[in-house]
């Protein structure tokens, strides 16, 4: 934070010799500069508590001095110390301060009557600070002119013109405005006359800009300010004066000028634990011209809390009124940016809306999409038995009709039609065929569908018991044909070769046994599937998406 400062400064005085170059370039240097001696501010009012901290470790020292000196005028001088520590810091404590001293003064005022006008005119100086003009005002004109001593006479002059400034400040609409005037210009020229101006050369600058000659007036005030540490109190009163000039003058370049002043200044301000300071409330009033909002609001609010706790009452009227403007643009633009966020989070969440809803219809989509996949896996397994089955049946067709050849041609050439008749009605028989063709049917069926006679009789209400191990019954055979998709009866009749009365009969028996006649035979063709309930399914693979999405 030390070496913070003092860089902005190298940066500063940097910068005009940048002037000579590119104008755009000069300009975008001014503007770097700017932001870094605004960031540096930023930093220094954020350590503010940190500053006051250290400026009341000064008083505490010297009111611990102050309690142990014995000798009243080393007493005295060190209370003039605490005195001015005080006066732009706490103005009560101050005011509390000088009735010590104004005691102590009393008790040497026969020797030393010069610490008594001191205290006088520190009381009236500090009257005035805390807005009490009129009091300020009259206590001063009981001070004889005579009867002050030369070591105090510049200060007498002194309090003089700042009360004629302050009633022409505060009198803007008086008759006597012109007449405050010209007092405080005869006192500002006969105090400049009777001290060295390097002394008061803020003096000799306001009397310059009086007169207009603001160049002459920079001058002055830039001699003094460059032989200064740029942290001190001083550097700081001298750096808002150069400001003053720099406002007083035209062009973007003053402008420029008058906020890195001001910045200075206010940076010098705090950092020397001042409160009644001018710099900072100017400069939030200049950032709320130039649009930065929230730094005027902050500036601001930084300079109400300080003129508060100093209880300067005339600093506390300037910056409240200011105070007042800023703090209501700041709302509006609090409020505007509200809105701005609550119109954004009602498009976040009407965005989250179409993506739930776009989640749910891809969730619904994998649903859709396993059922097809898993008719396709059972499509896959039922076409495999087929043609298993079909394999098999048809090797042993071709075996048994190569071996009728073999035998026929055999019996044909003994010429016994006795035994050729006996041949060709046992070798036409169709029943043991049909029998057969039931057989490995069965077998088929419960090899693709291990689990079709218990599921098949989960349907009904009371299970039917097979006559033999891996053999179905005439309604378990109608069954698996509907579960194969052929749910035709007249297939189905030639097939089993009954009349499709029979099988339309045993159809309406099976109905009438099942624990849901109405949906018996959908039930049949979802035997051999996995039993997960669609509900649960497609709730599971819902939130099988959402989980991949927020992982």
């Amino acid at each position: 934070m030390k070496r913070l400062f003092p860089l902005c400064l190298l940066i500063a005085c940097l910068l005009p010799a940048c002037s000579s170059g590119d104008s755009k370039s000069a300009a975008n240097l001014r503007f770097a500069e700017r932001d870094s001696l605004l960031t540096a501010l930023d930093r220094t009012v954020a350590n503010k508590a940190y500053y006051i901290e250290v400026r009341q470790g000064r008083i505490d020292s010297l009111e611990a001095a102050f309690a142990r000196e014995s000798d009243p005028e080393r007493k005295l001088k060190i209370g003039q110390a605490i005195f001015r520590l005080y006066f732009d810091f706490q103005n009560d404590m101050a005011m509390e301060h000088l009735e010590e001293m104004q005691t102590l003064a009393a008790g040497i005022a026969d020797t030393r009557p010069d610490y008594l006008q001191i205290v006088r005119l520190n009381r009236i100086s500090l009257l005035r600070f805390m807005g009490h003009l009129k009091e300020s005002s009259e206590l001063l004109d009981e001070v004889k002119r005579s009867s002050v001593s030369p070591e105090v006479y510049p200060s007498y002059l002194m309090e003089r013109m700042m009360n004629y400034v302050f009633l022409y400040n505060s009198n803007s609409h008086s008759e006597f405005k012109d007449y405050y005037d010209r007092m405080a210009e005869t006192y500002r020229d006969s105090l400049l006359m009777c001290s060295k101006q390097s002394q008061y050369v803020v003096i000799l600058a306001e009397r310059l800009v009086k007169r207009k000659q603001l160049n002459a007036a920079l001058t002055a005030l830039h001699d003094a300010y460059d032989t200064l540490d740029p942290c001190s109190k001083r550097a700081g009163t001298l750096a808002y004066n150069i400001a003053l000039c720099h406002e007083a003058m035209t062009g973007d370049e003053e402008k420029a000028e008058y906020e890195r002043y001001l910045i200075l200044s206010a940076i010098s301000d705090l950092r020397n634990g001042v409160r009644g300071y001018k710099s900072l409330p100017r400069l939030a009033i200049r950032m709320y011209e130039l649009g930065d909002i929230d730094r005027a609001y902050h500036y601001m609010k930084c300079s109400m809390e300080d003129v508060i706790n100093s209880s300067a009452r005339i600093r506390t009227q300037e910056v409240s009124e200011m105070f007042v403007m800023i703090n209501e643009s700041y709302q509006q633009q609090a409020l505007k940016q509200q809105r701005r966020i609550s119109n954004l989070l009602i498009v976040i969440g009407s965005v989250c809306v179409l993506l739930l809803v776009l989640l749910f219809f891809i969730g619904y989509q994998n649903v859709q999409l396993a059922s097809v996949k898993q008719k396709l896996s059972d499509a896959n397994l039922t076409k495999e038995g087929y043609m298993g089955v079909f394999i098999e049946s048809y090797s042993n067709h071709l075996a048994r009709m190569n071996s009728f050849r073999l035998k026929s041609v055999k019996i044909l050439k003994t010429g016994n039609l006795s035994e050729i008749e006996a041949f060709v009605d046992r070798a036409l028989n169709m029943t043991d065929d049909q029998e057969e063709l039931h057989r490995k049917f069965d077998v088929a069926i419960l090899s693709i569908f291990p689990t079709f006679i218990e599921e098949y009789n989960r349907l009904m209400k009371v299970p039917e018991h097979n006559s033999g191990k891996g053999k179905l019954t005439i309604e378990q055979r109608i069954a698996a044909f509907i579960r194969l998709g052929i749910d035709e009866s007249d297939k189905i009749a030639l097939f089993l070769r009954y009349s499709i009365r029979t099988v339309y009969n045993y159809r309406s028996q099976m109905r009438a046994k099942a624990k849901d006649p109405k949906g018996f035979e959908k039930e049949i063709t979802q035997i051999g599937l996995m039993r997960i309930p669609a509900f649960s399914r497609s709730f599971r693979q819902i939130f099988d998406v959402f989980k991949g999405f927020f992982h």
